[in-house]
């Protein structure tokens, strides 16, 4: 497949960007003063890694993806992982929709968010819950709708092949980058093609003494931390007071909590089982 068209694969599940363009150009576009994502002759530059990048429309409708000439015949998979989870985010929040770099996984009919930065432990956990019952939402992009439920994602949960390994699953290739497993064939569990009710939000935090436990987040803190995942959104809400509002709505109405527990394969059932609780069977 070309870029474009893994680019195009991976955003099948957002609709709601209505154009993806790619461009090979000698140079990418920058702005030295602000190196990272800024508006460029009113258009949202993504600058994703020094051979790709994007512009995006204020509304966050369309985008126009930009790849060096030398990056042409490169494995797309490898160049554009994580830059559409990225991509669809961003675009998803400039459209006022809360959009989250979070899992979810579904527990008793009601979805839980893991929140939390790269390396925190989000697909590892999502992955194993869904491997012991609990049906799979989404990763890395959790995109709520007006009724507070959580839009299934891919079918896809993106792993490194080491952890793959740790959690019993079959890997089928060696990389240093991570492959995907499919929640039904590679995990043995269920994807949830339907809009799941959100349950509870969870923020995923190393602990620094073995120990596991739950503790809710006041709303204001709650907000402050659900923005620094959200993609970029503390670059642009100034300008889209609405999306501010719907981020103090999430809060109000759904409980926003620490899910604390050490980075250790073998403590994983103790944190499921923790989690079980958290939304008992009615």
């Amino acid at each position: 497949m070309s870029i474009l068209n893994v680019i195009q694969y991976e955003l099948r599940q957002a609709p709601q960007i209505k154009e993806i363009t790619i461009e090979y150009v000698a140079i990418l576009p920058s702005n030295p003063e602000y190196p990272d994502s800024v508006l460029i002759d009113q258009l949202y530059w993504v600058d994703w890694s020094d051979q790709l990048g994007a512009l995006i429309s204020p509304d966050g409708i369309k985008a126009s993806v930009y790849v060096l000439e030398s990056a042409r015949d490169l494995d797309p998979g490898e160049l554009t992982l994580g830059f559409t989870s990225t991509l669809a985010g961003i675009c998803l929040n400039l459209q006022g929709q809360v959009a989250i770099h979070a899992n979810a996984v579904a527990i008793h009919g009601q979805a839980i968010a893991l929140v939390g930065y790269s390396g925190a432990g989000k697909s590892t956990l999502s992955a194993f819950c869904t491997s012991h019952g609990a049906g799979f939402v989404t990763d890395d992009v959790l995109v709520l709708n007006k009724q507070g439920c959580i839009l299934p994602g891919n079918p896809r949960i993106k792993l490194y092949p080491e952890t793959g390994v740790s959690l019993g699953l079959n890997v089928s290739e060696e990389t240093d980058y991570k492959i995907f497993y499919h929640p039904e064939t590679h995990l043995g569990g269920t994807f949830l093609q339907e809009a799941v009710p959100l349950g509870g939000i969870y923020l995923l935090t190393e602990s620094e003494e073995a120990e596991i436990y739950i503790e809710s987040i006041p709303p204001a803190q709650a907000v402050f931390e659900l923005l620094t995942h959200a993609y970029d959104v503390s670059r642009f809400i100034d300008r889209n007071p609405q999306l501010l509002d719907a981020y103090i709505k999430l809060v109000n109405e759904i409980p926003v909590k620490r899910l604390v527990y050490p980075h250790d394969f073998s403590r994983l059932p103790e944190v499921y089982a923790l989690l079980l609780t958290e939304l008992p069977q009615e």
